[in-house]
């Protein structure tokens, strides 16, 4: 059985499947953790010219059994499922186990990879791991004595598991602010009136503010502005 780590850095995640994918020559699953990321990678695949099916929860008991003959007749090539879908599944010619998705603990790890080298076979598990996952699937290989191909991978076995907060930074995303009371507020543009007090702005007008002097009496603030608006016009002519 041979185990290969593969470092991602998440935008290029698909096209490192479909590169892994163009090796195998035999059957092989993905691994995905949500039905609706199967039926998207499904499309993916097939966009590429890549023969793939998905099996998951979702789809009717029929649908799984086509699926699933069109995969062990050789028709489809790729089978995409999730760990649910893919339990039973007993079939000798897949050569391949790919984990798209890393799997959340030792247990599913072994059970994605013994769907292959079966009767005697030889097989391989490939596991692409992007870059907010490596402490995560660090944890698993330390548990299995994977060290030396992680490290092959060029990824670091003794990793360990970022926060939630650290994992959505190197997704390039921000954790949402808690105001008072447990409100959230997101982070928008400084400046944004939205986020700041409901009151008018500082400088703007007052009510019941004091009216202009002009020598032409009782003539409102808003006459000052029209005039003051004409001559901005002019100096940007």
């Amino acid at each position: 059985m041979d185990h290969r780590f593969v470092a991602t850095k998440g935008a290029d995640k698909v096209e490192v499947l479909i590169d892994q994918l163009k090796t195998v020559d035999d059957l092989a699953i993905v691994f995905v953790r949500t039905k609706h990321g199967a039926d998207r990678l499904t499309k993916k695949l097939s966009k590429s010219g890549i023969g793939a099916a998905a099996m998951h929860g979702g789809k009717s008991q029929n649908q799984r059994e086509r699926a699933l003959r069109s995969f062990e007749n050789g028709q489809i090539g790729v089978l995409v499922a999730t760990d649910v879908a893919a339990r039973g599944i007993d079939i000798d010619g897949i050569s391949h186990v790919i984990n798209y998705d890393a799997p959340e603990d030792r247990e599913s790890y072994v059970h994605r990879i013994g769907r292959t080298a079966r009767a005697g076979r030889s097989g391989a598990g490939v596991t692409l791991v992007a870059p907010e996952q490596v402490g995560d699937v660090a944890a698993i290989i330390r548990d299995i004595g994977l060290h030396d191909q992680y490290k092959k991978a060029g990824l670091d076995p003794n990793a360990r598991p970022l926060s939630k907060k650290a994992k959505a930074a190197q997704n390039g995303q921000r954790a949402p602010h808690r105001g008072p009371g447990g409100s959230t507020r997101s982070h928008g543009p400084k400046g944004s009136s939205s986020s700041r007090n409901g009151g008018p702005k500082a400088g703007g007008p007052k009510p019941g503010g004091n009216r202009s002097k002009s020598s032409g009496g009782g003539h409102s603030s808003g006459g000052a502005k029209r005039v003051a608006t004409a001559g901005g016009n002019r100096r940007g002519r």
